[in-house]
């Protein structure tokens, strides 16, 4: 499942234009150093949950409708602890371990983001173990009880670059995983469906969570495939909207 993860670079969507509202600021002063503190502290125990094969706990730090978009797009926390079920298997001996090098938290201290790396070890079946680097990028959402969860997480692509990088060359790194645009010169149609808009209560931060559908046609043949993709945004000073990030799971 997450072998891919290191095939991909990042990717381009395409995203159909969203149309983020902004709520009203909160009024309270939210100490930020303090949530990021609190939220790195967090997903330290999520990894120790992970580590020490702790099916239940690993579930609890997800929200309920929570997503993971691995090599397909899972929903809810009992899906995604099954998408992670080989690292609950003592016997299968692989181990996967991240660090989130940027953490950033919404003014209004209510939505968050970390980004970072992550390396999997597996054990071959020649006894040696493989080291399969990647990244990842994971939304944090407070809940009723002011307890931050995982809303969405993905581990296959990240880009935190404003111009999100040349689109052949996203599309080429789509191809890696999908055959079908191989070589680049199908006629391409892609369409995304926005299911859930999150924006933070001071209004500068928020993330789109969506499945699309991709269709390459050349001459008579035709492919199509679909999956699921988030995206994050910062809005500037300015109230222009910009995205920051973007993570996706393969077509299938």
């Amino acid at each position: 499942m997450l072998r891919r993860a290191a095939l991909i670079v990042p990717i381009l969507l395409l995203l159909i234009p969203v149309a983020i509202a902004a709520t009203d600021v909160v009024d309270a002063a939210v100490d930020l150093e303090t949530e990021r503190a609190a939220l790195r502290a967090t997903d330290r125990a999520f990894a120790t949950a992970l580590a020490g094969q702790s099916f239940m706990r690993f579930q609890g730090f997800f929200a309920p409708d929570a997503v993971f978009l691995g090599d397909r797009v899972f929903r809810g926390p009992g899906a995604i602890a099954e998408a992670y079920g080989l690292f609950f298997k003592p016997e299968a001996g692989a181990t996967i371990e991240w660090s989130p090098s940027v953490i950033v938290v919404a003014a209004s201290g209510d939505l968050a983001y970390t980004v970072g790396d992550t390396e999997v070890r597996m054990p071959g079946p020649d006894g040696e173990t493989t080291v399969q680097p990647g990244r990842f990028v994971t939304v944090w959402r407070k809940d009723a009880a002011a307890v931050w969860k995982i809303q969405a997480t993905g581990a296959l692509v990240v880009s935190l670059d404003p111009n999100l990088g040349p689109i052949h060359d996203r599309l080429a790194a789509l191809a890696q995983v999908w055959p079908p645009m191989v070589p680049l010169d199908a006629e391409l149609k892609l369409e995304t469906t926005p299911e859930t808009v999150l924006t933070s209560a001071s209004g500068e931060l928020a993330v789109v969570i969506g499945s699309f559908r991709v269709q390459a046609r050349r001459g008579e043949e035709m492919e199509a495939g679909s999956g699921g993709y988030l995206r994050l945004f910062e809005q500037d000073e300015d109230g222009t909207w910009r995205t920051i990030a973007e993570s996706l799971s393969p077509p299938r």
